[in-house]
């Protein structure tokens, strides 16, 4: 009697923890499966590909700040150097055009797209007297202007 009431609780085990229905995938369910899954791995792939388009426009921004920042580190020396009076359009930035000269600020940055090019402008008259403006502009190799740095130097 024990045995077979044993039997019996372990039947009504079985019933309560089995599903009420077993089975396996189909293999419609399968390939309906894969097709959802493949159209949503294009779809991330083309939304990866264009956010990643322009992620390298920071690294050339931030470059050129730092080209611009870095020549007019140069130029504020110049100034500090000569004096107001002797800071002029002919005097105001010790870089010659380009390659001619050796030190690290003067030079072009190279990129994997090109080399940046870094010019400067001198204006005596655009900010008043005793007044003089220096605009430093890092453009890339097209002509694209990447960033540009305004600085006045006044007599006081």
């Amino acid at each position: 009697l024990c045995a077979d009431r044993r039997r019996d609780v372990l039947k009504q085990w079985r019933a309560m923890l089995a599903p009420a229905r077993m089975r396996g995938v189909t293999l419609i369910e399968l390939i309906a499966f894969i097709v959802i899954a493949g159209i949503a791995m294009v779809v991330l792939v083309q939304v990866f590909a264009v956010s990643t388009r322009g992620s390298h426009t920071g690294k050339q921004l931030t470059q050129g700040v730092h080209l611009a920042q870095q020549r007019m580190e140069v130029i504020h020396g110049q100034r500090n150097r000569l004096g107001y009076a002797g800071f002029t359009a002919a005097t105001y930035d010790p870089c010659p055009p380009v390659g001619a000269w050796t030190a690290q600020a003067c030079q072009t940055t190279t990129y994997a797209g090109g080399s940046y090019t870094v010019t400067s402008a001198f204006s005596d008259v655009a900010c008043g007297a005793d007044c003089k403006q220096v605009t430093v502009t890092v453009t890339e190799p097209d002509g694209t202007t990447v960033s540009v740095l305004f600085t006045q130097f006044w007599n006081y």
